[in-house]
């Protein structure tokens, strides 16, 4: 099954002001331990990516499609090939130039026959550090916080 994640830099206005950056991770569970999957292939953002970002992106991070037609931004589309039967951990990184700011997301999901099954969702109002959250996300995953960590780690995100 295919699977598409986005990374993008955005500069606006209108509808909102906005200056961020945003970089997105996928990681595989296997037997208890993550692993960062690459992408099979990346390339530029097209029309046919516009009803996936808004279904992927918006609920984390609030940005949608009409944002970036209101500013200036360079989108990065990241395809996957995911396995039916696997579970993934999606990471975002949010940094917001304006604020100097930096949040970091966490999804979980099951690939399924059928599609996608979330089991867990971050979103860009949460309030606890993305360290506590990495403890609960271990607990989900019924797995080791400090293997968590250093994975999360290696892929060049910092928890604060």
């Amino acid at each position: 099954m295919k699977y598409k994640l986005f990374s993008f830099y955005l500069q606006s206005g209108d509808p909102k002001p906005l200056n961020i950056e945003v970089k997105s991770f996928l990681f595989e569970l296997r037997n208890g331990k993550p692993s960062l999957v690459l992408p099979e292939n990346t390339r530029d953002f097209e029309e046919e990516d516009y009803v996936e970002f808004d279904s992927i992106v918006a609920p984390l991070i609030g940005v949608s499609i009409n944002d970036l037609l209101h500013g200036v931004y360079e989108v990065k589309t990241h395809e996957y090939s995911v396995t039916p039967g696997s579970t993934y951990l999606r990471v975002i990184q949010k940094v917001d130039k304006q604020s100097t700011t930096s949040v970091i997301l966490f999804e979980i999901f099951q690939v399924e026959e059928a599609g996608i099954a979330v089991r867990y969702s971050d979103n860009s109002y949460v309030k606890e550090s993305s360290r506590d959250r990495v403890r609960y996300i271990a607990d989900i995953l019924g797995m080791d916080k400090k293997a968590l960590e250093q994975e999360i780690a290696k892929a060049g995100i910092i928890l604060y």
